[in-house]
């Protein structure tokens, strides 16, 4: 019967825990990379549905937009490989919902002062990047311009949610790149005017976004 040499066997066992030890150091760098707070600055390029109900008939339009969008979060350590963002964007400038005609004048549709509040679960896949699943409740002001003889505007505050995926790689230690998919899904709701916050038209607004930004590891 042939026995392992001592000397290999011991060897065989180091070699094997010095691995393991590798493992669990990359995972925990992956992971401590990430936690803390960051500050990021992306550009958005967003894509609106937007459905309006006017004398019983729905129009449907919408049109793309790009915008900054500027995101604070702070990452909780949940284990060696995972971890959760809680953070909240801001938007830097209008979102486009689209133009049609109504009663032969011509509308606009605008979203405004968009925010949101969201928690990112994260998985290190990489020493120096991590993917992540978002959820977002989300707001804006939308506004309804009509152009004819006798301008007027009709606005609302909007709520939803939004879902996302979104990749984050280091470029250097504290320097990151992010690339993020997001569906956004406003409630649907009448907007109105001030002056008569009982009549208005039934709205619907959908957006699809993808940005693409860098940000600060702190």
């Amino acid at each position: 019967m042939l026995l392992p040499h001592p000397r290999r066997a011991g060897s065989t066992a180091q070699a094997s825990f010095l691995a393991l030890l590798l493992t669990c150091d990359s995972s925990a760098h992956a992971q401590s990379e990430f936690s803390g707070p960051s500050l990021g600055a992306q550009v958005d390029f967003m894509n609106t549905s937007t459905e309006l109900t006017f004398d019983g008939a729905p129009y449907s339009y919408g049109a793309p937009s790009q915008t900054l969008r500027l995101q604070t979060a702070y990452g909780l350590s949940l284990g060696p490989e995972t971890l959760l963002n809680l953070g909240a964007s801001t938007q830097l400038g209008d979102v486009d919902g689209g133009r049609t005609i109504l009663n032969e004048s011509e509308t606009e549709i605008t979203l405004s002062r968009g925010t949101a509040l969201y928690v990112e679960p994260a998985y290190a896949i990489h020493p120096d990047t991590v993917l992540y699943g978002k959820f977002a409740l989300i707001q804006a002001q939308v506004e309804l311009a009509v152009n004819d003889d006798d301008p007027s505007r009709l606005e609302r505050k909007l709520k939803g949610q939004g879902f996302g995926l979104g990749v984050r790689h280091l470029l250097a230690p504290s320097l990151y790149l992010q690339i993020e998919f997001m569906q956004m899904n406003y409630d649907k709701t009448r907007i109105t005017s001030k002056d008569d916050p009982d009549a208005g038209l039934p709205l619907g607004i959908d957006a699809t976004s993808a940005n693409v930004g860098l940000g600060l590891q702190f």
